[in-house]
């Protein structure tokens, strides 16, 4: 054989292993959403009747059975590929019941297939095999070719799109997102059928342990292209427990484990926070617990100084806390691997389904022609039954009686008991004729009209999402993303004084220094590039910012609006701005409320070291309240108006200060129709106060105890 030949042969070997590896192993099928061993196990253990009202069975019988009839491979591969099935924080939808240890999220893995036990699920029953003997789905030859298997399962239940998918194959992968069953069902498949308009770019993925999509802007771009990166936090709560700080996490990203070894090295979250601990690239951390058991309880206790929303960060940027999964939608259409997009995959599954229903009915229609056949001939043989009796005794064939007799239904004649020849049967075997005759009437409008295909296909689609549909297990939450970065890698940063303003239309300016001529601005202060600042909301948020994120610009110009720089809420407007330096003679800041509130709080509480542009909850407010003006201040006095001209002056220093999310207490108590319109800080107390509502200055104005109606304005 010459060099020539040889290369020509390996070379189309190896083209058909490829083929075989991705077609046969590694990509699933975009019709069912099975790869073939997830199809043979299902099927094999449909056949061996191992279902929802049946005990479990050992799973060393039902792995025999698959590798012995259906999948010539490893019994490790093909368990392994069951458990997953079983377990509920891999896939969204298990479509295996478990029965003993089939591991945990911790990392623990599941016990051998002798001790274990299975049976399908509910979901893999009604959704994945249900009507499967009534020839909806080709069938082919096993490998041995002494049994059968199907091509494809009939798949009710969207699986490619309800349950994670991953494989690797020859010049190829795959990576498959979940997304929830309710809204695939109610959002895309059912107004796709109904031909209506179908955002199909919109819906998210939701995993099976929750977490935080943190960058939600790419999911329009995943749907629309079968491919994009998505990021998901854990989630955490604070808690205090008998004097301690801790941060606890209860939902943690799809795919990663708490704790676990890999070749002796330990590996998974807890080890990653120790080490990130002992490197000092988590800071302020006394200590790190796993207290899981049922569910996901990962505590980093913290020091009563230490800043949260830095530890936060540092947890992050250092652990699997935030991962980044990449979509990749390829799946096997017809024996080849596509690329496709969210439309494409409903299309297909709404093409498989349909075919299925067409087929299950045409079976249907066929089999009670059948039967109306037979019916025919029994009510003629009861009918004439004294001829049927002697040609019977005679050893006649009744096809000679009648030529509207055929070998079918004489068969049936013969096989019924005498006791069935009376007229009353004859009344019930006309009755099932007349029923039998509308069915098959209804088989054949179903099987020719595609819209009555749908309309079936959209009611099991409803009874499917009634018994399995559930609530969204991951949040959408959009956060700004501080990559970490090298020490090398980072950008420098002119440090340089600026001087910050703020207008009341909404625009901040970032003055240089030498810039910057004295003016008058309501709301001014001296920082420099590398500092943050402050910013109240009237919804009682606060954001903080960088100032190097704030466009520098020339006192003349008008700045830049700050909603173009913040995710402010619709309505919500910023009120003030703050340095993060803390004046000793101002370290409070106080708001006032359009009912009359009064909050004073410790400015350190505000402070922080991350930039938050989305907020956070600085101040509560009563419902339908909002807060009219922040100001810094300490032992000073304060002035309300209100619409009815009303005033009232109290002292700030009577008032204790507070923490985040407290609603402060009652400046002054309003009539049904008022409302404040203005606060004044002022030190000290003034008696004469200026209103430019009547342009005029009001005198004697007095201090009171907050809570007051205060006085009316002559």
């Amino acid at each position: 054989m010459s060099n020539y030949e040889i290369c020509q042969e390996m070379g189309q070997n190896f083209i058909d292993y490829a083929y075989a590896v991705n077609t046969d192993r590694s990509i699933p099928s975009a019709a069912d959403g099975l790869k073939p061993v997830h199809r043979r196990i299902l099927w094999s253990m449909y056949k061996e009747k191992n279902t929802p009202d049946k005990a479990h069975v050992k799973c060393a019988r039902i792995v025999g059975d698959v590798i012995g009839k259906y999948h010539p491979h490893g019994d490790t591969s093909v368990y392994d590929a069951m458990t997953r099935l079983a377990q509920e924080w891999n896939v969204r939808y298990p479509l295996i019941n478990w029965h003993g240890n089939k591991g945990n999220i911790g990392g623990d893995g599941a016990a051998a297939m002798r001790y274990t036990e299975a049976r399908l699920e509910s979901l893999a029953q009604f959704g994945m095999l249900q009507n499967l003997n009534k020839n909806i789905v080709d069938m082919q030859p096993n490998y041995s070719e002494d049994l059968e298997e199907p091509v494809l399962l009939p798949a009710l239940f969207p699986n490619l799109l309800c349950n994670p998918n991953s494989g690797i194959g020859v010049a190829m992968a795959c990576n498959w997102l979940p997304y929830n069953l309710h809204e695939i069902i109610n959002q895309i498949i059912i107004p796709h059928l109904k031909e209506e308009t179908t955002d199909y770019e919109s819906i998210a993925p939701d995993f099976p342990t929750g977490g935080d999509i943190i960058n939600p802007s790419v999911i329009s771009t995943i749907n629309r292209t079968g491919r994009g990166s998505i990021i998901v936090d854990g989630r955490y709560k604070i808690e205090q427990r008998n004097g301690h700080n801790l941060i606890v996490f209860y939902e943690i990203p799809y795919g990663t484990k708490i704790e676990y070894e890999d070749q002796g090295k330990p590996k998974g979250i807890i080890p990653q926070l120790r080490k990130a601990m002992q490197e000092e690239k988590l800071t302020d951390v006394i200590d790190i617990r796993d207290e899981s058991s049922k569910s996901v309880r990962i505590v980093i206790e913290y020091n009563n100084s230490a800043n949260v929303d830095r530890i936060i960060s540092q947890i992050y940027n250092e652990t699997d806390l935030r991962k980044s999964f990449s979509a990749n939608y390829v799946a096997i259409v017809g024996k080849t691997p596509t690329l496709l997009n969210m439309f494409e995959i409903i299309k297909i599954y709404s093409q498989h389904n349909l075919s299925c229903i067409k087929r299950e009915f045409q079976f249907e229609y066929e089999k009670t022609v059948s039967r109306i056949h037979i019916l025919k001939g029994l009510i003629w043989a009861v009918q004439h039954i004294d001829e049927v009796i002697e040609y019977v005794r005679e050893g006649i064939s009744l096809c000679k009686l009648t030529d509207s007799i055929d070998t079918i239904q004489e068969k049936a004649i013969l096989d019924m008991k005498l006791g069935r020849l009376s007229k009353l049967e004859e009344e019930k075997l006309i009755q099932e004729k007349k029923e039998k005759e509308e069915y098959a009437a209804y088989c054949k409008e179903i099987i020719e009209s595609e819209n009555k295909q749908k309309e079936i296909l959209i009611e099991r689609l409803r009874e499917l999402d009634k018994k399995f549909g559930d609530n969204r297990r991951t949040h959408i939450q959009e956060k700004v993303i501080v990559k970490k970065t090298s020490a090398a890698k980072v950008k420098e940063v002119i440090i340089e004084d600026v001087m910050i303003t703020y207008s009341n239309t909404g625009y901040i300016q970032s003055i240089p220094m030498k810039a910057y001529r004295t003016a008058e601005y309501k709301n001014s202060f001296k920082c420099q590039t590398n500092d943050m600042i402050l910013l109240f909301s009237s919804l009682g948020k606060l954001y903080r910012l960088k100032v190097d994120t704030i466009k520098q610009c020339s006192q003349k110009d008008k700045g830049t609006a700050v909603g173009a720089l913040l995710n402010l809420d619709p309505g919500e407007k910023i009120l003030n701005i703050f340095s993060m330096n803390i004046d000793e003679k101002h370290p409070y800041i106080v708001g006032v409320t359009k009912f009359g509130q009064v909050k004073k709080s410790e400015k350190l509480i505000y402070l922080g070291s991350t930039q938050n542009k989305n907020g956070l909850q600085a101040a509560g407010l009563k419902d339908n309240d909002q807060y009219i003006g922040f100001w810094e201040c300490n032992g000073d006095y304060m002035s309300l108006l209100t619409k009815n001209d009303m005033i009232i002056q109290f002292e700030l220093e009577k008032i204790n200060p507070v923490g985040k999310t407290a609603k402060g207490v009652k400046g002054i108590t309003l009539s049904a129709d008022d409302y404040v319109v203005e606060a004044i800080v002022c030190s000290p107390a003034i008696d004469t106060i200026k209103i430019k509502k009547y342009n005029k200055t009001i005198k004697g104005i007095t201090v009171q105890g907050r809570g007051g109606k205060g006085r009316k304005i002559a």
